[in-house]
């Protein structure tokens, strides 16, 4: 009796093809942000992918240009022998890409990029998403033409830059004031800058508004 449940378990387990190995497709359901991937298979060498299954339990790992791939090598005698398929990939994505060079804290626009397909798969840090304005961004560092844009090359221009002149705010229970005061570093809406008043006395404010600062201390 046990020897015929035996054999109906390996019957089972090996007639089962539904999670059969499919690595074109598997890597299009987990990176359907790619517009197209290419793969060779580095391990296990000369592997015959019709003796894996995947293994939906793991996750399939994808990290500097290699994919890890979790499967179930199927054993004749119906055991279960976890594995990994290691592939070298290839990843295109559409992403911007600078169309001329541009200097460190110089507004970007649209015009200042397009989109193309590009291979990714080196790129250290993450493209920006095409579908994101930059109309309301600068430069952080130099980029040159030609160039991925990456969400590390940008950031927000400043609400209130060095040397604006702003209305401060102070309140609290007993007083409620303003004045004018100069603005001794940069920041957006929410970040705390220094501030000069008149009189030469340096204050740290928290920028309101390209016009307006409220100070904290």
């Amino acid at each position: 009796m046990i020897y015929l449940l035996n054999i109906l378990f390996s019957l089972i387990f090996l007639g089962d093809n539904s999670n059969s190995i499919d690595i074109q497709k598997l890597l299009t359901d987990k990176l359907p942000e790619y517009t197209k991937m290419e793969y060779n298979v580095l391990s296990p060498k000369d592997a015959d992918l019709s003796n894996y299954l995947i293994d939906n339990s793991r996750e399939v790992i994808v990290n500097k240009g290699y994919a890890y791939i979790p499967v179930i090598n199927k054993i004749t005698s119906g055991t279960r022998k976890n594995g990994t398929i290691t592939l070298k990939i290839k990843l295109f994505k559409n992403v911007l890409v600078s169309t001329r060079s541009i200097r460190r804290n110089e507004n970007i626009s649209e015009h200042d990029f397009m989109v193309e397909e590009r291979e990714i798969s080196h790129l250290r840090f993450k493209p920006a998403n095409i579908s994101s304005s930059i109309n309301h961004l600068r430069a952080r560092r130099d980029i040159e033409e030609n160039v991925i844009l990456s969400n590390y090359m940008v950031e927000l221009v400043p609400d209130v830059c060095r040397g604006d002149r702003v209305e401060a705010i102070f309140a609290n229970k007993s007083v409620n004031i303003s004045f004018m005061v100069t603005a001794r570093t940069e920041g957006v809406a929410g970040e705390i800058i220094k501030v000069k008043r008149d009189d030469r006395r340096i204050f740290r404010a928290t920028v309101l508004n390209n016009t307006t600062v409220k100070i904290i201390e």
